[in-house]
C-alpha cells in the first residue's frame, strides 16, 4: 500500500481543489452571463426559450456542486495534520 506524506496530501488536495476551482468559477460566470442577457437584454424573450431555462437550472446547480468540492479540498489542504 502507498503511504503518502503530510506534504504529498497537502500539494494533492490543494490540486484538487483548483481543478474543481477552475470549472466552477467557468459555470458561475455563465450562471452571471445568463441572468444578465435573460434580465437585461433589448429582445430578452428571445433568451427566455426550453434549452435556456434548463440551463438556468443546471449551470448554478453545477456550480454550487463544484465550488462546495473545491472548498472542501482547500479546506482539508490547509488542514494541519495530525501528530
Amino acid at each position: 500500500m502507498f503511504n503518502s506524506t503530510a506534504l504529498t496530501n497537502k500539494y494533492l488536495f490543494a490540486l484538487c481543489g483548483l481543478t474543481f476551482g477552475i470549472p466552477a468559477a467557468f459555470f458561475g460566470y455563465l450562471t452571471v452571463r445568463l441572468v444578465y442577457l435573460v434580465v437585461t437584454a433589448e429582445n430578452g424573450e428571445m433568451y427566455r426559450t426550453g434549452a435556456t431555462m434548463l440551463a438556468a437550472i443546471g449551470f448554478p446547480g453545477m456550480f454550487l456542486l463544484l465550488a462546495v468540492a473545491s472548498r472542501w479540498f482547500f479546506k482539508k489542504a490547509l488542514q494541519r495534520p495530525l501528530a
